[in-house]
């Protein structure tokens, strides 16, 4: 059986655990990627429905990596938040807090590409379809047996999702929320163009997001909704969909249609009791996952990406100090999030009646409060927002 060492091993090949590999070596690491599935190395020029919207910290992040400038990434100006029954509506901007924008809109295929071009320039190993059985403790190093190979580092890192093998082999648990919804993905074409601005409509049951792409007539869709609601809208044929589209916006895009396979994925929230054990840490959605409400998800597992990759190099890397300061640094950062997202789920989300008057109220409080438009613009930029302040105004509303 074939013995493989390096100085970190990662598990998982997508963007979390891809920038975890280049960052980590140009730290000087010697590195390896386990991935269970063939990784897509193709630029496709065609517009791609998946993307994320980045801050300002995986901005800057990514530059550093010299992964920036291959993306092609469209940047938004303004974010414009629509309540369904009082029609109130709230525009954010990057003015609002002195920025020229409020983050940028990167395809994923564009993003894995530019990971995958590094990590082969970077000659970083990629073993791919395997099958993993046990993690093991040797004195100095963690073991990790896959059926023909046995691979032994310092430290392995998890990044391989949300149904981590890694967080499950070392029995960290997790406190998960089904949200019995599902998120619909796909690419519309409008006729009325985005003007760099990300459209969110929020609807009794149910949020639907417009994210600008590069080109001003093409937005990514993600519409959250219940499931079996979703399961009906699956069944229509496009231009079925495309009706339903114009209906709830008011006609607002001009004509609008489906340009893309829809897909679906179940929308749940996780947060795992534990980051780790020393010599073995887990990052992004393996450690926490949240609502694609906000847009966070891959910004906070970039930005445990980036927390490592800085005290890796100040602590032993199978060391429980190292775990430690990972932990207290990456789960204040996490937990004001989830504060954050608190907040927003109950002034933007719930249907209840007296809710969805709450949240009417919110907007116009929203869109005449200075400071409240600033913090939640610098929530959007990556910035962690003063909860404090949120939970203050939180308890107002509800009274």
């Amino acid at each position: 059986m074939n013995d493989l060492k390096h100085d970190i091993l990662i598990i998982g090949a997508g963007v979390v655990g891809l920038t975890s590999a280049i960052s980590l070596h140009l730290k000087g690491f010697s590195v390896g990627v386990i991935t269970n599935r063939p990784v897509n190395q193709k630029n496709s020029k065609t517009l791609s429905p998946v993307v994320y919207a980045l801050n300002r910290p995986s901005e800057e992040f990514l530059k550093k990596l010299k992964l920036w400038d291959n993306l092609e990434a469209k940047d938004y100006d303004h974010v414009l938040i629509w309540d369904s029954f009082h029609k109130e509506e709230v525009l954010f901007s990057g003015t609002d807090c002195a920025e020229p924008n409020l983050g940028h809109i990167v395809e994923d295929q564009k993003l894995m590409f530019s990971c995958l071009k590094s990590i082969k320039q970077y000659k970083i190993p990629i073993y791919i379809d395997e099958t993993l059985s046990a993690i093991k403790d040797s004195k100095t190093h963690k073991i990790i047996q896959a059926e023909k190979k046995t691979y032994s580092a310092k430290l392995i890192i998890g990044a391989d999702g949300k149904q981590s093998w890694l967080r499950e082999q070392l029995k960290l648990g997790y406190v998960a929320d089904d949200y019995g919804q599902t998120a619909l993905v796909g690419l519309i074409k409008h006729q009325s163009p985005h003007f760099n601005t990300a459209r969110q409509r929020f609807l009794p049951n149910a949020t639907i997001a417009l994210l600008p792409t590069k080109d001003p007539l093409h937005s990514a869709m993600i519409w959250s909704l219940p499931s079996d609601e979703a399961g009906e809208l699956k069944k229509d044929n496009k231009k079925t969909f495309a009706n339903h589209l114009e209906t709830y916006w008011h006609g607002r895009m001009g004509k609008m249609s489906l340009e893309s396979t829809l897909m679906h994925y179940e929308l749940s929230s996780l947060h795992a009791r534990k980051y780790g054990t020393p010599g073995a840490i887990i990052l992004g959605d393996a450690a926490h996952v949240i609502h694609p409400l906000a847009g966070q998800g891959l910004n906070l597992g970039l930005a445990d990406v980036m927390t490592l990759a800085e005290m890796a190099g100040q602590f032993d890397l199978s060391s429980k100090a190292l775990l430690e300061a990972y932990t207290e640094k990456r789960h204040l950062d996490n937990i004001a999030t989830l504060k954050a997202m608190d907040f927003f789920q109950l002034l933007f989300w719930p249907k209840h009646p007296l809710a969805v008057r709450m949240r009417a109220v919110g907007m116009r409080v929203l869109d005449a409060l200075t400071p409240l438009k600033r913090q939640i613009s610098l929530f959007a930029l990556g910035y962690r927002p003063d909860v404090s302040f949120l939970e203050s105004l939180l308890e107002r509303l509800k009274k």
